[in-house]
């Protein structure tokens, strides 16, 4: 790795895996909030026959987003 000592090298990686961890607490709820706000939009539709239930499909590899 690098460092000057084991502890070193222990000090970081508990570092990065706290950073880790809080990106993927925030991650979580804006996925969160997504899917409540989602939700909430998917009540006013009416359930027409064109509905297939593509919405939850991920998009396709290199499209664009």
């Amino acid at each position: 790795m690098g460092h000057s000592s084991t502890r070193a090298a222990q000090v970081y990686l508990h570092a990065r895996d706290d950073r880790g961890r809080d990106i993927a607490d925030v991650l979580g709820e804006r996925a969160a909030d997504e899917l409540k706000r989602s939700g909430d939009s998917d009540s006013s539709t009416d359930g027409d026959a064109t509905d297939d239930g593509d919405e939850d499909d991920p998009p396709a590899a290199g499209a664009p987003v």
